[in-house]
């Protein structure tokens, strides 16, 4: 499961602070039951995991320590969670799970990381189909609920998988592919893969160095097929190799030569970008205005949106680029092979 929680956390204090600014309103007198939803399903993907939580507040106790409660973010077991493919009428009932159990682990913070309680289902989505989600209560019957399409695979036209490439000069290599249907929003996620080998011991492991290239270019529609261009600078993972790899005397470090890079693009859906823009347009801390928090969760709040990804791998790199690798002025103390 790979959404971010910090996400989560700025829906949750966002209310926070505009509930504040609501007069005459007890806010923390019985009323509005809020359901908090993320979730990013792919297509590639049997298994999906989705977060629902709610909102909560107390006169009589800070937010920060019911940050911490377990019962304060999380609901009993008493959902009914439920995903239907609108084409088929094919329904889905989410399954509560703990995530630690199986190694899926809440990022620490203000909030209470354990357990880290999830809703889990398994299908195979269909990428030309409409899903509807459903979260009930059935204590109260309160219900939350969205729709959304699922982003199809982008196709990369370049580069493609299988090549050698050069990565010496500074002269920027296009990155090209073809959009996906409902997929709106881009990033270039570059791997690096090499072997580090402890002169002491004898022990090899394989590593895997990798960055963003690039985030967030944007298709101009959600009907795919838009050729897409971005540009990038090819030996800037020299420089970054030099800032993030420790140097040390006692590693031999060799590129896997069959595949040394390998190009990802991920691709997200329309919601997920609008959610994007308008958290980015709520201003730095000279703001003095709060803009309205995306939700397309409708009676409750966060996100329910898609994303995927496609890549080229195999990639090796020209014996030119692999001496600049060894002895090169960024990388020369950092042990690689020729």
């Amino acid at each position: 499961m790979n959404f971010s929680n910090k996400y989560f956390y700025f829906i949750i204090v966002l209310v926070l602070v505009l509930s504040s600014c609501i007069k005459d309103v007890d806010i923390t007198a019985p009323g509005q039951e809020t359901t908090i939803v993320y979730g990013m399903l792919d297509i590639k993907n049997t298994k999906h995991f989705l977060r629902i939580q709610k909102a909560f507040l107390d006169k009589n106790q800070s937010a920060l320590v019911m940050a911490k409660e377990t019962d304060s973010i999380y609901y009993p077991n008493i959902l009914d969670v439920k995903i239907t493919d609108l084409a088929n009428g094919n329904t889905y009932t989410l399954n509560r799970f703990y995530g630690d159990t199986a190694g899926i682990l809440k990022d620490t913070g203000i909030f209470s990381s354990s357990p880290n309680i999830l809703y889990t289902f398994d299908a195979s989505l269909n990428k030309d189909h409409r899903y509807i989600l459903k979260v009930r209560n059935t204590n109260t019957n309160n219900e939350a609920e969205a729709q959304i399409n699922i982003a199809n695979i982008p196709k990369i036209q370049f580069p493609i998988s299988n090549i050698e490439i050069g990565i010496v000069d500074t002269v920027p290599y296009t990155i090209k592919w073809q959009s996906a249907p409902y997929g709106i929003t881009y990033d270039l996620v570059v791997r690096f893969n090499y072997s580090e080998k402890n002169l002491t011991t004898g022990a090899v492991t394989n590593k895997v160095y990798e960055y963003a290239a690039f985030r967030g270019a944007s298709g101009s529609n959600l009907s795919g097929g838009e050729t897409i261009e971005k540009k990038i600078i090819k030996s800037e993972i020299y420089k970054r190799l030099a800032s993030s790899l420790q140097v040390n005397n006692n590693l031999e470090r060799t590129i896997d030569p069959s595949n040394t890079l390998e190009f990802v693009i991920y691709v997200a859906g329309d919601e997920y970008d609008k959610y994007i823009q308008i958290k980015n347009a709520q201003g730095g801390i000279t703001s003095v205005n709060f803009l309205p928090t995306y939700t397309n969760i409708n009676n409750g709040l966060g996100l329910l949106s898609s994303r995927t990804f496609v890549k080229a791998d195999r990639i090796r790199i020209n014996q030119i680029s692999r001496d600049s690798l060894s002895y090169g002025i960024y990388t020369k103390d950092l042990n690689f092979t020729p």
